[in-house]
């Protein structure tokens, strides 16, 4: 577990006004270092999993009590969402994607020459991009679950199974790290006015179908655990970060997010991924294997800065410098 800060950088015009801000972080780097936090909330009674204000259904679609979900933590996940992620498997119509990636390697006279292999006398001298098949690049999913309130569980989690889906398609091919986010407010941060934090769970790049039931799928390691993190640690008051909106929950993975990750925003019951979750999972595959339609494994690799691209000839292919 690791707790830590960072300041809020920003080229959006409507968020320019948390420039300079500080969004607190804890990060979970196991299902199982999230399971001793609750647990020790639990046992201490330091802050209530079980908030009898709510509904035991706005917690999860179970309706499960807070010592049920206790023990699904401790037991590293749950099979309960199983179902709802089969089915949302099935209505994904998986194209068959080339996994191909750039490589470096040799050929005859077709790219900048290697002079150890030139002196040497190796017929395969020169040195060329070509794309191969590629199933070790791993991809992250970075997954914020806060949503609105009035978002009842079970919409929530229906939602959340596609995304489940999705994360075992991925898991088939290659590597895929999912982080269960939550960004709420922190209180009062002096004169800075509201604050921000985050609560991250990192799950294994070859997390269990249990493990994504519980953190991808159900709602209670958000609504029951995150939350009561967040109550606890950083003074959470029941708002989204800055007290602003959930647009403000980004601002909140900036030292984490990178251009490669699959970034899922908060859910709105007009998104795609509830209004049409096949589109959304289509989409999503297609972001991250960069192609749905079939690719030979020795082809020009994509013209890049410092790519070199010989030049076609009749009879020959030389270098152009």
């Amino acid at each position: 577990m690791r707790t830590g800060s960072f300041t809020v950088r920003t080229d959006d015009a409507a968020l320019a006004a948390f420039v300079g801000r500080t969004v607190k972080t804890i990060d979970f780097e196991s299902p199982a270092e999230y399971a001793a936090e609750i647990r020790r909330l639990h046992d201490g009674n330091r802050e209530s999993i079980e908030r009898y204000g709510e509904e035991r259904s706005w917690y999860d679609a179970s309706a499960q009590s807070g010592a049920a979900f206790v023990e699904d933590v401790n037991q590293g996940g749950t099979v309960r969402n199983a179902a709802a992620i089969q089915r949302a498997n099935a209505a994904i119509n998986v194209p068959a994607f080339a996994l191909h990636g750039p490589t470096i390697g040799f050929s005859v006279g077709a790219g900048v020459p290697c002079i150890p292999a030139v002196l040497a006398g190796e017929p395969e001298y020169a040195l060329t991009i070509t794309e191969t098949e590629d199933t070790n690049t791993p991809v992250r999913i970075i997954y914020e679950r806060t949503t609105s309130a009035a978002i009842d569980s079970k919409t929530v989690e229906e939602t959340a199974a596609t995304i489940a889906a999705v994360a075992r398609i991925i898991q088939a091919s290659r590597p895929c790290q999912i982080i269960i986010v939550s960004s709420t407010d922190s209180g009062y941060d002096g004169s800075m006015g509201p604050g921000a934090a985050s609560v991250r769970i990192h799950l294994s790049p070859f997390a269990s179908e249990a493990e994504i039931g519980l953190f991808v799928s159900a709602l209670g390691p958000i609504r029951r655990g995150s939350y009561a993190i967040a109550r606890d640690r950083f003074n959470f008051g029941g708002s989204w970060p800055f007290h602003y909106s959930d647009k403000a929950s980004k601002l909140c993975v900036q030292d984490i997010l990178t251009d490669n990750d699959v970034y899922i925003p908060a859910i709105h019951l007009h998104d795609e991924l509830a209004q049409n979750p096949a589109a959304w999972a289509a989409r999503t595959l297609n972001q991250v294997f960069g192609t749905s339609e079939p690719v030979p494994t020795a082809t020009k690799a994509p013209h890049a800065a410092n790519a070199y691209v010989p030049k076609r000839r009749k009879r020959a292919r030389r270098a152009n410098f």
